[in-house]
């Protein structure tokens, strides 16, 4: 016999609730223990059906935690250089004069991958490109760790970043077609949380280890990563976009733990709706640079691109490339280490807590729009502090000794609310699935090109406009983001790939697809146009009267 399926799971399960709810004769008589357990037997069934680990959720959760391995091994890449550059093994044995360069060649390794990923995520699968990017991935962390001079360790941080910056574009469209409709937004999240959880395990290693025992874990890191990828499917939206309809519903059936294919065939073949419309927009070719600057397209895009710019600009950049400085600037007496591993650990809470809570009940528009406001304000004091220790003459203003630290907290917890992990599930979600591959490498080109620039210029303009000047300017642009946000970018809370895809359907082209619905649903008029009399001619009413059947 078959197993049950979900919505029969789901009807079962309303009308027992129904059943105990309503009020029974034992009940109006007084016999409420009884309705208080039928309550809490109701609840109990509620919260496990709600819990991301049920049964029929756990392969697509495992997937989705193998697969974030590598944004895990990102963060072990762009955080390294912090603890590296101040060990005193690292200093003697290199030239830390050129520190900022063995910091963010790490960063241009990632630009220069964002192309690269794009078209072996649409040529060979999102699963073998993260399995091929594993390899040279251990590579780099390796020459890293075994470099007899600067030339060999400026390989390997450009291969690591190169690789992981590949994670951005593999990582997201893989986990996005892995998972369904309910609850993607909030495993999408899980991307920056494992990134964030990389960031703090490479502070915390980085304060009891040397450079070398940190590279060394982390060069391991990706070979388990590549095992463990090896045991889970290919995105069953891929397998059908090559023609592989068996294994995509193998894969599928997998995912949702069926334990028929009849289970999934209604998922499976909304899939195949999606993907055979997307190829009937560009006509069975794969997309081109040219299909990126329709109206349809171009309106994603444009928003995607513009919340990276937000997001890189807010100055979290700033904060997490120089917090020591930012600290004994400050004249704070917390030891430089301890405060990165704050910085870390609150960016990895505030990931793990606030949107896997929130990100399904207020939406992703609303946990952008908080996420700007709390930037605003929190950058806003930090600026204030600065101002106010410059006009006192470089002391600390009394009494105020800790706003850098809770400023610091806050733009961090702010940052993670929203702007860090919100982007990239927008990302994933808005962009066209007939220019995915392409698009997103754009977006990923973006991204890594602003955070270049963003972590290059810090300092710079640092120099010119003073702390003050970099936070209030910081504040300003969080603002502006805050108004982009209300008013340009949609919600895509519970609505599907298709659903998502019409909110950027033109006027024109939504009349014209309703015109076909209309006429696809017109009925078909016979050879003499007798059979429907709505359709008849003058001539051929005539005829009917004058010849009845």
């Amino acid at each position: 016999m078959s197993a049950p399926s979900e919505e029969s799971l789901s009807a079962s399960t309303l009308a027992s609730s129904t059943s105990s709810i309503n009020p029974d004769p034992g009940y109006q008589n007084g016999d409420q223990s009884s309705h208080t357990t039928q309550f809490g037997t109701i609840s109990r069934r509620l919260s496990r059906r709600l819990s991301l680990w049920r049964p029929k959720k756990r392969t697509t959760v495992l997937a989705v935690i193998v697969a974030t391995i590598g944004s895990f091994c990102l963060g072990n890449v762009l955080t390294w250089s912090a603890p590296a550059l101040v060990d005193e093994d690292f200093k003697k044995k290199f030239d830390t004069g050129n520190g900022s360069w063995i910091a963010s060649l790490a960063l241009l390794g990632a630009l220069f991958s964002a192309p690269v990923s794009g078209f072996l995520i649409a040529k060979i699968g999102r699963r073998r490109t993260m399995l091929f990017t594993a390899i040279p991935f251990s590579i780099g962390w390796f020459l890293i760790a075994f470099a007899p001079d600067l030339p060999v360790l400026y390989v390997g941080r450009f291969l690591t970043g190169f690789c992981g910056g590949a994670f951005t574009v593999s990582v997201p469209a893989y986990v996005s077609e892995v998972t369904e409709d309910r609850i993607r937004g909030t495993l999408a999240v899980a991307f920056i949380l494992m990134l964030c959880i990389g960031i703090l395990f490479t502070f915390v290693l980085g304060a009891l280890v040397n450079w070398f025992v940190l590279s060394v874990v982390c060069g391991c890191i990706p070979i388990i990563f590549f095992f463990s990828m090896l045991c889970m499917p290919e995105s069953p939206r891929y397998l059908v976009m090559i023609q592989k309809p068996t294994a995509a519903r193998n894969a599928l059936k997998w995912l949702r733990r069926a334990s028929t294919k009849r289970y999934i065939e209604p998922e499976i073949s909304k899939i195949e709706n999606s993907v055979t419309a997307a190829n009937g927009r560009n006509n069975g070719d794969s997309s081109k640079v040219s299909d990126l600057f329709t109206l349809r397209v171009l309106k994603p895009i444009v928003i995607s691109a513009a919340l990276m710019f937000f997001a890189q600009l807010s100055g979290m950049n700033g904060v997490s490339l120089y917090t020591v400085e930012i600290f004994e600037e400050a004249g704070t007496q917390i030891n430089a280490k301890i405060a990165s591993i704050i910085i870390g650990a609150t960016q990895a809470i505030t990931v793990l807590v606030v949107p896997f809570v929130l990100v399904e009940k207020l939406g992703r528009r609303s946990l952008l729009i908080i996420s700007e406001v709390v930037m605003c304000f929190s950058l806003t004091a930090l600026g204030t502090y600065f101002y106010l220790k410059e006009q006192n003459g470089g002391t600390p203003p009394p009494d105020l000794e800790w706003l850098p630290l809770v400023s610091l907290v806050a733009i961090t917890v702010g940052y993670n609310v929203g702007l860090g992990p919100i982007p990239w599930v927008l990302t994933a979600e808005i962009l066209p699935n007939h220019v995915k591959e392409l698009a997103s490498s754009c977006i990923s080109i973006c991204y890594w090109s602003l955070s270049f620039v963003a972590g290059k210029t810090f300092k710079d303009i640092k120099d010119v406009i003073g702390y003050m000047g970099v936070y209030w300017l910081s504040a300003g642009i969080c603002l502006f983001g805050a108004f982009f946000v209300f008013f340009f970018v949609p919600e895509t809370k519970g609505r599907s790939t298709d659903e998502i895809q019409k909110l950027f359907v033109t006027k024109k082209e939504l009349e014209e697809a309703e015109n076909t619905t209309v006429q696809e649903a017109k009925p078909a008029e016979s050879t003499d146009g007798l059979d429907n009399p709505a359709f008849l001619t003058p001539a051929q009413g005539a005829n009917a009267n004058a010849n009845p059947v």
